[in-house]
């Protein structure tokens, strides 16, 4: 759908008890930009007060028994309008550049089919994710991409949606369906997405043995993808992904120890930067945010917390 020649965007905010923080996210869905504009809520069964929160806003409230974040997802793909659309977890924010930015480079670029951006991660750390500009073998070694991204809606229609036999990482999963269907993407190096990090009690603080069984079932399900990049896969993967996996272990051993003993992550962040840098794996590492971004974060959260 167009409007005054110019495409609708939908933005789909996941919901499930954020009771506290969906406000916020609707609140920088609202602060966008650029028009026109679809605010969708997909509710997946919460039990706290977010029914409530919800309704004091101008949104599309989708209601659903609690099925996941795939198939809440679906129903809010399957739901909009827009020519356009980015998921936003319930917990996360947009800046209010976000979409008008995003629209601009699917617009002059009719051959990439979705646009994601540098990222601002707060809350329990903060930091400056570092994301790959877009590369389908780095893409098969590690997820430097979020499930925040602006999408053709048309990709949907052709690809489908998450994966619902996943419990961790169906972004991921996504990213490399649709770059085995021949659907790129292409970073925009510009922080306009804001990640929230959780303590504990969180879909970001998964159990290592969930986290391993559902990389290895992704693994199975792209093999063929990923013998194209790789041709003695799991071999020469493996082999490779052995050394890094030995450096992230004990660089996490040092990097919970520093966070214990400093109560700042910034000296840890710049460690992180470093690891990043030996062992070519920038997306999986973020840095310290730079000064600048720091201000510019806390003037937002004051923005969607009036």
């Amino acid at each position: 759908m167009t409007i005054n020649n110019k495409p609708l965007v939908s933005i789909i905010i996941i919901n499930y008890n954020y009771g506290q923080y969906v406000g916020q996210a609707i609140k920088s869905a609202l602060l966008q930009t650029y028009h026109p504009l679809e605010i969708i809520v997909v509710d997946d069964g919460s039990t706290d007060n977010s029914i409530e929160v919800i309704k004091q806003y101008p949104v599309n409230l989708i209601r659903q028994e609690n099925k996941g974040i795939s198939s809440a997802v679906d129903t809010g793909v399957r739901a909009c309008k827009g020519i356009y659309y980015v998921i936003l977890s319930a917990d996360d924010l947009l800046h209010p550049l976000y979409v008008e930015r995003t629209v601009e480079i699917l617009e002059s670029n009719p051959e990439i089919s979705f646009v994601y951006t540098q990222v601002v991660i707060f809350g329990a750390q903060s930091g400056l994710f570092l994301s790959h500009p877009y590369n389908v073998k780095a893409l098969l070694k590690s997820n430097y991409i979020t499930g925040t991204a602006l999408i053709r809606r048309k990709v949907y229609e052709a690809v489908g949606g998450y994966d619902p036999e996943l419990p961790y990482a169906e972004d991921w999963d996504h990213w490399l369906t649709l770059a085995e269907k021949g659907y790129y993407g292409i970073l925009l190096p510009e922080p306009l997405f804001y990640w929230r990090r959780h303590f504990q009690g969180s879909r970001n603080t998964q159990s290592r043995k969930t986290i391993k069984l559902t990389l290895k079932k992704i693994r199975q399900k792209h093999r063929l993808l990923y013998l194209k990049h790789f041709p003695f896969f799991p071999f020469d993967f493996f082999f490779i992904n052995f050394f890094e996996r030995v450096f992230i272990k004990y660089f996490r051993m040092v990097d919970s120890i520093l966070f214990s003993l400093i109560g700042d992550n910034i000296v840890s962040n710049r460690l992180s930067l470093l690891f990043g840098k030996i062992i070519g794996r920038r997306g999986f590492f973020c840095k310290a945010l730079p000064t600048h971004l720091q201000k510019t974060l806390k003037n937002f959260i004051e923005d969607v917390n009036k």
